[in-house]
């Protein structure tokens, strides 16, 4: 009989190593829901502030080389999943 009745053949530094496995990837998780959410608001919030300060005549030129950087962008993201496919 184990010392332990609810450990398994892995020993108490098995589960010791799978409980602090699990933290850690709940802990991946929260940073990269935060980085996520960091990025989420701070890319709106300097297109907003690069526009506002561009002189009006050049707004339609930035406005047209964000909409081509966009595109550009899914295509190359596209053409990368064809690949791995």
């Amino acid at each position: 009989m184990h010392r332990y009745p609810n450990v398994g053949s892995e020993g108490v530094l098995g589960m010791v190593a799978r409980r602090s496995l699990g933290r850690q990837f709940v802990l991946v998780i929260i940073v990269e829901l935060g980085l996520v959410t960091c990025v989420g608001v701070f890319n709106p919030a300097l297109a907003t502030y690069r526009l506002r300060q561009t002189e009006t005549d050049r707004v339609a030129r930035l406005t047209l080389s964000y909409l081509v950087t966009e595109h550009a962008g899914r295509l190359a993201a596209r053409h990368s999943n064809m690949k791995d496919s």
